[in-house]
């Protein structure tokens, strides 16, 4: 059988004692890190998960290699995701989203309709860093577990454009500086007849919904507003 005497003669001990010859559990290796090391490693990544491995390996003095670090995290449930990317939101911003969506969430696809959303857009190269998050299972828009974007200050292209209920409408691209003019010539040019051609078209009435940027809400433009959207 290719096994020693010695083998035998503990399996046939084994069986006679025990009544079977399974092979007894181990305690093995003890763990490198101890159980406190393990609880203050789990406590932060919860408090910071977007922190790296080879940092808290670092910073809490864990004995160990940042593998066995990775190993504690996914042994308590953690894994490591790219985070989910949101613009940044002051806390009056989300209210007022908030206050929007609950003011007009009973309106039916009739009045939606004849609601155009506009606004500018500018396109500006991207910081250059890739962060990863350690988190529990369905927790990816907790707030913790996103990251705001960032952005250069170098601005590549700008747009104006919109959209209504069946899709996008026309872009237009904004060259050099956007100001009150600017914008109204857009309105008279490209926004007015785009939509009337694709969308609304005379006599019914538009709803047109643009943010309170200081270019929007200017006298010229609220005066052409008043003149060719009533």
């Amino acid at each position: 059988m290719g096994i020693s005497k010695t083998t035998v003669r503990l399996w046939i001990r084994r069986y006679e004692g025990e009544g079977h010859v399974m092979t007894r559990p181990r305690s093995g290796r003890p763990k490198v890190i101890s159980q406190d090391d393990e609880d203050r490693l789990i406590a932060a990544a919860h408090q910071a998960p977007k922190t790296t491995i080879v940092s808290w390996t670092r910073e809490l003095q864990l004995p160990c290699h940042p593998i066995t670090t990775r190993r504690r995290l996914q042994e308590a449930g953690l894994d490591c995701h790219v985070p989910a990317v949101k613009e940044k939101l002051t806390e009056a911003n989300k209210l007022a989203r908030l206050k929007f969506a609950q003011q007009y969430v009973q309106h039916d696809i009739n009045f939606w309709e004849n609601v155009i959303f506009t606004d500018e857009k500018s396109f500006s190269s991207l910081a250059a860093t890739r962060r990863h998050c350690w988190r529990l299972p369905n927790t990816r828009y907790k707030a913790r577990n996103i990251s705001e974007r960032s952005r250069s200050s170098k601005v590549l292209v700008s747009f104006h454009g919109w959209m209504w209920a069946a899709g996008p409408g026309e872009l237009v691209t904004i060259d050099g500086h956007h100001n009150a003019q600017e914008y109204i010539n857009i309105l008279e040019t490209s926004l007015l007849p785009s939509v009337q051609a694709y969308a609304i078209p005379e006599p019914n009435n538009i709803v047109l919904v643009q943010d309170r940027s200081p270019i929007h809400t200017s006298r010229a433009v609220m005066d052409w507003l008043r003149q060719h959207l009533d």
